[in-house]
């Protein structure tokens, strides 16, 4: 996709097309949205809603906690229009838009010791802190701590941190993170840890609970927040994630600005059948090659929207009906 600014229609069902058929996802567990750059409007807020989103989270809570006119909002749904980036997104807020039912998860910014005037959003590791232009991990990790404390201490809104995975993957092709930084963000998400009744959790674990709240004894009942592991024999050629069941079915997309692998997508002449060619997703074709057939003349293709590709092996071939529901132009019979 074109990763730009306000996303239009086909930006946004193409990426849940892509993902679908790239990964593997069902599309019922991709669930919520941010738009590049965070720039959206009103319009954008409508296309999630009109795809059935259950959330956005693109928009900043940039006055901190400590500040009497906050806007550091638990999540909230949009019911009564959007409460967030009001200044500079003239087409919402004052009730605007009203969509029901779709929910806002804001970004918690982290603050330095400037207060509002040093707010720290996406990738806050790699900022400087209080004015420096200079990367500081000591310095990131108390004012990371700080904040942290002041939502402790507050109202306990939720606070988050939000990267770019390739400034910290150790496996992402031709890069290298900063070891210092991860430890950094590890001593964090450590400390955090130690507080009472702290959880670390997904954006969609966060809103099982703010929909369905209950006390701390008993957050055992709450499905979102069990962590079960699937039981899936290790000798299956399946594509779920883990590299045992994996080994052998990626295929290697060497895209320049975004190499990826997966399991859907033939890169080689190895496969059965005339190569396919290298094309990268776009709006109007966001999953170009859907089919591949490996060695054993067996064909892989995503999972359908209602099944769970973590215990399944080759999967029956993919329905476009099931896209029919985000009346997607782009794509043919």
């Amino acid at each position: 996709m074109t990763h730009v600014g306000t996303p239009s229609t086909a930006e946004i069902n193409g990426n849940l097309i892509a993902l679908n058929a790239l990964a593997g996802i069902p599309l019922s567990s991709i669930t919520g949205f941010r738009a590049p750059f965070l720039s959206y409007n009103a319009q954008t807020l409508k296309n999630l809603a009109a795809a059935s989103f259950t959330y956005d989270s693109s928009s900043a809570a940039s006055v901190p906690v400590t500040d009497p006119n906050t806007d550091a909002f638990w999540p909230y749904t949009l019911d009564y229009g959007m409460a967030n980036n009001c200044l500079t997104n003239q087409d919402t807020c004052k009730g605007e838009p009203k969509l029901p039912g779709l929910w806002e998860i804001p970004m918690y910014a982290f603050f330095d010791s400037r207060g509002a005037s040093g707010p720290h959003l996406m990738d806050p590791w790699l900022d400087g802190a209080d004015g420096s232009t200079k990367v500081n991990n000591t310095a990131t990790l108390e004012y990371m701590k700080a904040t942290f404390t002041d939502h402790y201490n507050n109202k306990r809104q939720p606070i988050g941190l939000y990267t770019h995975p390739i400034h910290l993957s150790k496996t992402y092709p031709g890069v290298s993170p900063d070891s210092k930084m991860i430890d950094m963000i590890n001593a964090f998400l450590d400390w955090a840890q130690e507080q009472q009744n702290v959880w670390i959790v997904s954006n969609e674990q966060l809103l099982a609970w703010v929909r369905n709240p209950v006390p701390i004894s008993q957050l055992d009942t709450v499905n979102a927040l069990k962590c079960s592991t699937p039981q899936v024999d290790v000798s299956q050629k399946i594509c779920n994630g883990v590299p045992q069941n994996e080994a052998g079915l990626l295929s290697h997309c060497q895209f320049s600005d975004f190499p990826f692998y997966t399991c859907y997508r033939p890169t080689a002449p190895r496969h059965f059948g005339t190569p396919l060619p290298e094309t990268a997703s776009a709006p109007r074709a966001p999953a170009p090659l859907l089919i591949i057939h490996d060695q054993s003349g067996q064909t892989r293709t995503a999972s359908p929207l209602s099944e769970d590709s973590t215990e399944m092996g080759y999967i029956p071939q993919y329905a476009l009906e099931n896209l029919k529901r985000y009346a997607y132009k782009g794509v043919d019979k």
